[in-house]
């Protein structure tokens, strides 16, 4: 499992510290000990937008990943 830390933003704007861990057929993101969610990957979406950000589409759910090191998030 490949485990990447950034900060997670929503539409409104929140931004809060997260890993975001990938595995062979989920995606899961946590916050300090906190689980925030997990997903399946057929309904998720990755997109990088520019730089460090990449979009997040999670079953409907729109967010934006900002990677610590999106070199190694972009080839996950």
């Amino acid at each position: 499992m490949a485990t990447h830390r950034g900060t997670l933003q929503t539409t409104d704007g929140t931004r809060v510290p997260v890993s975001l861990a990938v595995d062979e057929t989920t995606l899961t993101l946590t916050s300090g000990t906190e689980p925030l969610g997990s997903w399946e990957f057929d309904p998720v979406e990755i997109h990088r937008t520019g730089g460090a950000r990449f979009a997040l589409d999670l079953a409907g759910d729109h967010l934006m990943f900002i990677a610590d090191k999106p070199v190694d998030f972009a080839y996950t």
